[in-house]
């Protein structure tokens, strides 16, 4: 009887082999399911991280924006010739500065309200004028936010009394920052008072009781009276020092 032979013939595909490699490869396919799900969890949390980063970062840049805006906006306005604070553009009137109300500047800026904000001097008037906190004024917790700044005089008035005797005629320098006279006629008939050479006052039967005169801005050098008798005068000019007002709007 012939046996037949065991030894496998060659290029005959082996086909317990073939099982053994699809097995191994599903399992290796199995086994890399786990790392994709992490890697893809890991990817989404990084997408939704970069995009909250950059979220927070359009919303910071767009409080900036807005705060600056309003910094700006109140600090011209406290210079502004109708802001609560002046007597005219860029002359700030002391008492009304240093009285400054959060009040009067959301009435002013409405937006304003609910945000965090300081006011500031700077300058010589800090000493000169016994201001003893540059700080003006502050509500909420200003902790950066954005500033702006504006140069000005700080302006106070001051008055100088005088007794003058007219026959016929009396003459006074004037400073140059005088802004508002007052005369009031005490004896006798003064008719006429000139201011560098132009004439403010003029009553022919003489001038009565008291009459203030406001002076020009550009400046005055001579008061000039005429007639005969006595008159009060009483000179107000005004101190003006620069500063520099600085306005601070946080979120």
């Amino acid at each position: 009887m012939t046996r037949r032979s065991t030894t496998p013939i060659a290029g005959a595909p082996n086909r317990g082999t073939g099982r053994g490699d699809h097995s191994r490869s599903r399992s290796r396919a199995q086994a890399a399911l786990p790392a994709l799900a992490v890697a893809i969890v890991i990817l989404a949390s990084a997408t939704v991280l970069a995009v909250t980063i950059a979220d927070d970062a359009r919303t910071a840049a767009e409080r900036d924006v807005a705060s600056r805006g309003l910094a700006v906006t109140v600090a011209d306005i406290l210079v502004d010739p109708e802001g609560p604070t002046t007597r005219r553009r860029t002359v700030l009137d002391r008492d009304a500065t240093l009285a400054l109300s959060i009040t009067a500047i959301e009435d002013a800026v409405p937006a304003v309200r609910d945000r965090a904000i300081r006011v500031r001097l700077a300058g010589d008037a800090i000493e000169d004028w016994t201001v003893e906190d540059r700080t003006i004024l502050e509500r909420g917790s200003v902790r950066g936010g954005t500033t702006a700044s504006r140069i000005a005089l700080l302006a106070r008035s001051e008055t100088r009394t005088d007794r003058i005797t007219v026959d016929p005629e009396a003459e006074r320098a004037l400073p140059a920052t005088a802004r508002r006279l007052t005369v009031e006629a005490r004896s006798g008939n003064v008719t006429t008072v000139r201011v560098d050479d132009r004439v403010v006052l003029y009553r022919p039967n003489g001038i009565r009781g008291s009459t203030t005169i406001d002076l020009p801005r550009q400046g005055t050098d001579r008061l000039v009276l005429e007639g005969t008798g006595v008159v009060g005068l009483r000179v107000e000019r005004e101190r003006r020092t620069p500063v520099v007002i600085t306005v601070t709007v946080d979120a």
